[in-house]
Parts: C-alpha cells; sequence; structure tokens
C-alpha cells in the first residue's frame, strides 16, 4: 500500500471521527467493557443477556444531516437464552434495541438473524427498549447467572479468551484480547501469556497491555516501559501502521488504543492507576508526541497520581514557553489550575484555597499567589534552586 493511499485512508478515518465527535448522539461505537460493567463503589445498573439475534434492520437518526451521509444505525431484536446479569424474567423473552444509532462491531460478531452473541445494555426505558452499550461474540452455549458485577465480568471474559483457541486470525485474537482486557481478572490472564512470544506486534502487544492492567506485575510494566520507549524513540507525529489489508491507522493513537489505560479518564475507575506510574512518566517526559496526547497519556496523569519525583517536570511544564502546540495546553486556564492543585497536590496541601476555584474568574484572581506558594514550596523541598519567579 503506498504512503499516499495511507494517508488518504487515515483521512477519512479521522475526518469520520471528527464529524462523530461534533455530533456525539449520532453513532455510538461499542463501549469499552469497564466503563459498562463499573466496580463498587461506582454503581452498575447494566444487564448482560445471552442470546441470539431475530430480527435486523437500519434506521437514519432524523438528527442526521442528510448531506453528511452518516452511517444508519444498526439495530436488533434478541431473544434472550440466558440473563447472565439483571432482570431473570428477561429469559425466553424477545427484546428489542433502543432506535439510537449503533456502530456495530462487525469485525467480531456478524450482524445478522441468528447470530449468537453477549449483548451488555441499558435498563429498558419506558417503552421496554434498550440501549446497546457492548456487543460481544459468543459461542452458543448455555451461561450461569451472575450475583453481581465482578461475577459478570468473569463470566464475560473468560468467554472472550475461550475463543482465542480456536480463532486463526490474528487481527481477530487481537480485538477479542482487547475487549477483555478492562475486565480480566489476574487468576484468569494466564492464557495471554504465551501470547508475549507472538511474532505478530499489535497481538503481542495487546497481550502484554491485558497482563499489565490485570496483574500490575513489575517484570510486565517493564515489559510495557521498554515497549513504550521504543515505538516513542522511533516513531514519529504522522506515522502510519498497517493494521489490515488496505488500512492503516496513527501509530501514535494505535499504540494508546493498545495501552488503553493510560489516560486521565480511565484513571477514574482505577483505584489502583499508580501502579502505572513508570510509564505515564515515559509519556509525560516525550516532547515529540503531539501535544495533546502528551497532556492525556503523560501529564494529567502525573498531576492526579504523581509524586515528588515528578514535581520538576511538571514545574517546567507549567513555565514552559507558551508557544505551538503547547500554547493551546496552557492558554486554557482550567489545565493551568490543574497542573498547580495538581502540584499544590503533591506537595501535600490540602486547605480549603487549594481547592478548585468555583469559576475562571475566581482561578485568575489567585493564580499568581498560588503559583508563587508553589515554586516557594519547591525551592523549600530542593526542587527548585532560589530565583526569581517568571512574569506571566
Amino acid at each position: 500500500m503506498s504512503h499516499h493511499a495511507r494517508c488518504v485512508v487515515l483521512c477519512i478515518v479521522v475526518c469520520l471521527a471528527a464529524s462523530s465527535r461534533a455530533f456525539a448522539p449520532i453513532s455510538v461505537a461499542n463501549q469499552r467493557l469497564d466503563s459498562m460493567l463499573h466496580l463498587p463503589p461506582w454503581r452498575s445498573d447494566k444487564v448482560v443477556l445471552a442470546g441470539r439475534i431475530t430480527r435486523t434492520w437500519r434506521e437514519q437518526d432524523t438528527r442526521a444531516d442528510q448531506r453528511i451521509g452518516y452511517p444508519l444505525g444498526c439495530f436488533v431484536e434478541f431473544h434472550v437464552v440466558t440473563a447472565i446479569l439483571g432482570d431473570k424474567s428477561l429469559e425466553g423473552r424477545d427484546i428489542r434495541t433502543k432506535p439510537t444509532p449503533f456502530d456495530w462491531p462487525r469485525d467480531l460478531v456478524p450482524w445478522q438473524v441468528d447470530t449468537f452473541c453477549i449483548l451488555v445494555v441499558r435498563p429498558a426505558d419506558e417503552r421496554g427498549e434498550f440501549s446497546l452499550g457492548t456487543v460481544v461474540p459468543a459461542r452458543r452455549r448455555e451461561y450461569p447467572r451472575a450475583e453481581n458485577v465482578q461475577q459478570a465480568r468473569h463470566i464475560v471474559a473468560a468467554e472472550l479468551l475461550a475463543q482465542l483457541d480456536g480463532e486463526k486470525s490474528v487481527r481477530t485474537q487481537e480485538k477479542l484480547v482487547l475487549l477483555a482486557a478492562p475486565i480480566l481478572p489476574p487468576e484468569d490472564a494466564e492464557p495471554l501469556v504465551p501470547l508475549l512470544e507472538s511474532k505478530d506486534p499489535g497481538l503481542r502487544r495487546a497481550a502484554l497491555a491485558a497482563l499489565v492492567y490485570a496483574r500490575r506485575e513489575p517484570r510486565y510494566i517493564q515489559l510495557a516501559e521498554d515497549d513504550l520507549r521504543q515505538v516513542l524513540k522511533t516513531t514519529n507525529a504522522g506515522d502510519l501502521v498497517e493494521v489490515e489489508h488496505g488500512v492503516a491507522r496513527d501509530a501514535f493513537s494505535l499504540l494508546f488504543g493498545h495501552y488503553f489505560f493510560l489516560d486521565d479518564a480511565s484513571m477514574e475507575f482505577d483505584p489502583q492507576a499508580s501502579s502505572f506510574l513508570p510509564l505515564f512518566r515515559v509519556v509525560a517526559g516525550e516532547e515529540r508526541l503531539n501535544e495533546g496526547t502528551r497532556w492525556s497519556h503523560g501529564i494529567r496523569p502525573l498531576l492526579m497520581i504523581g509524586t515528588k519525583e515528578d514535581l520538576k517536570r511538571l514545574w517546567d511544564y507549567y513555565q514552559g514557553e507558551r508557544v505551538e502546540p503547547r500554547k493551546q495546553i496552557l492558554e486554557n486556564p482550567g489545565n493551568r489550575q490543574r497542573l498547580l492543585l495538581g502540584m499544590s497536590r503533591i506537595l501535600g496541601n490540602n486547605r480549603p484555597d487549594e481547592l478548585p476555584f468555583e469559576d475562571e474568574k475566581q482561578f485568575l484572581d489567585h493564580e499568581p499567589a498560588l503559583r508563587e506558594k508553589v515554586r516557594l514550596q519547591l525551592i523549600e523541598a530542593g526542587i527548585l534552586k532560589e530565583a526569581p519567579a517568571t512574569p506571566r
């Protein structure tokens, strides 16, 4: 595939993704399983159903601009064989998905009548329709009932890994691993260890990421750190990787798609994210990355879970020149507030005046004093040398 052709493919993908963000209600992708099946203390009211498709159809969302040509949503009627989690009375009944466009993962689950699969859905609305969250490939068999979300995670993850043995496509194996990874219990991760020897880099990285996330063991974290350093050292912004015949993806987007847990959003549901500090530090220190990527996957996570070891880097980032592309990050008062309050947290400040400000104006009024306070504390801690504060 020529470089020009790859660029065309990537441009199309990027443009569609940008359009989807601009019109978020128009299309919903298959959701990460941990975002659907939250563990306590977060509330999870999702329903997990195993069964078969009895009808498929497509509808155009009336909110979509017909001239833009958004894809139609994929909808199903579904015969429930087992209610793995949720209302047991659904078993033996046909349910219908809610008319909200959903991007069905056809690369894993055929969108056709009599396909057996697992649906993770939101509870039925007043019309008795369910909103699709995640579609999971499944073998046609009986499934046990789960008493809680943790058991449901175990059942779904075990089903996904069980399909690896008979799967000949490396790309499908990779997708199965990545779908299971966010909910994989550490005791169930052993089948992934042999995949670390795979000759395919995508499958190998998917298995490594899943093992890192499930087990948090130093040996796997070190392997991931080495992998990140190697990719960041040898990859330039805009480089493409051919993932399937005729389909290329941005190398860094692909990298962080595998290391799905290395972003600020994922940390909300992971109280043990500090295990990944070495990996966040690698990303935060890579100045060749796109600034938005470096911020989301490195700098901002350090503000949330970093230690005194990270203060010099965070201060240098805050004080850095406001030129493109960092200008877009630092000219946002909310990001500067996150930087100062994050450093303040690491320094052990927890008084009310270090809590988030009510609005942008209040922060801007207090920013000079808060910046000076943090600077003086960094000097006192021996992290900065005595020097006048840089006027801003």
